[in-house]
């Protein structure tokens, strides 16, 4: 059976980030912890929707264009002109 919460060093770890920065997260308003006995525990289920909260509500990853050179480069939603759009199909190809 999957569990339904990290530990405080479980959860660093999935979001990439240090103990110290994960501890200095679960002690702001509205993250998703709750304390049993005395250790602080995060939802699995919560910790992913606050990170999509924090992303801009994105459910998935945003897809990564490939230019005819070979490089990549990830598209972001709503911050190009469509002018720029175009220009940008122009020169790669999904």
């Amino acid at each position: 059976m999957a569990e339904l919460t990290y530990s405080v060093t479980e959860a660093a770890r999935a979001l990439g980030i240090s103990r110290h920065t994960m501890y200095n997260l679960i002690h702001q308003e509205g993250f998703p912890t709750l304390t049993v006995g005395s250790r602080r525990l995060i939802s699995r289920e919560l910790l992913a929707e606050w990170v999509r909260a924090k992303a801009g509500g994105q459910k998935e990853a945003a897809p990564v264009l490939e230019h005819r050179d070979g490089r990549a480069e990830q598209a972001l939603a709503g911050t190009a002109s469509a002018s720029s759009l175009h220009e940008n199909r122009r020169h790669c190809q999904v």
